[in-house]
């Protein structure tokens, strides 16, 4: 069996699982939490003088939602979308600096994680991935 494991083409459910790993990174953006459901830090309340001078551009005190750029970035074909799939492997995210930046931290800058399998998201990946391989057995 181990041969023909190898052998199989997972393309298929790989695309499932991308198409519901950009709508779980959209609904992380949109809710202001983490894959697993945790709330972001909220923004700072005081902000410099240069940047209240500067409105959000879409009038939300949420977290990385005033542009769009990073959101469009991971969960849709915005600039610096990353999705590649084989017959073996996916990969989906954002190739932004600013993405890493935001998703894990930096000495000032509070990590707010977008990136990442949900709970729900981690059991369609186990269910699209058995079904596929359970096929070919």
């Amino acid at each position: 069996h181990a041969e023909r494991l190898g052998q199989i083409d997972l393309t298929r459910p790989l695309k499932i699982i991308a198409v519901a790993a950009k709508s779980d990174m959209r609904e992380n953006f949109q809710g202001s939490h983490t894959p697993d459901g945790q709330q972001w830090p909220p923004l700072k309340r005081k902000r410099s003088r240069k940047r209240d001078k500067k409105k959000r551009r879409k009038g939300t005190d949420k977290p990385l939602l005033d542009t769009g750029l990073l959101q469009a970035s991971v969960s849709a074909n915005g600039q610096g979308h990353v999705e590649y799939i084989t017959g073996s492997s996916l990969e989906i995210g954002s190739n932004l600096d600013r993405a890493g930046w935001q998703n894990d931290g930096t000495r000032t800058i509070p990590a707010r994680q977008f990136v990442g399998f949900s709970p729900a998201l981690l059991q369609l990946a186990e269910d699209v991935l058995l079904e596929a391989v359970a096929d070919h057995l």
